[in-house]
């Protein structure tokens, strides 16, 4: 199946695979990893809770970066 260099963000807005909100998208993505990670070291203290709360508000940007609603 050939997309043609083209993908689907929610709500079925086609955008080239070079677009600078899949970069972000990807960039917030690998932002949330590494936070899923440090928080499981950190796991008992208090920075751990401030990480989860990083973690929410990253996925609220991602999904309005994606969405185009705030």
């Amino acid at each position: 199946m050939n997309d043609d260099g083209f993908t689907f963000l929610p709500g079925g807005v086609r955008v080239s695979k070079s677009d600078a909100r899949l970069d972000a998208l990807g960039a917030l993505d690998e932002l949330d990893a590494a936070l899923g990670l440090l928080k499981v070291a950190l796991a008992g203290k208090p920075a751990a809770a401030r990480i989860e709360a990083l973690q929410r508000d990253l996925l609220k940007i991602g999904g309005e970066l994606a969405t185009g609603k705030s």
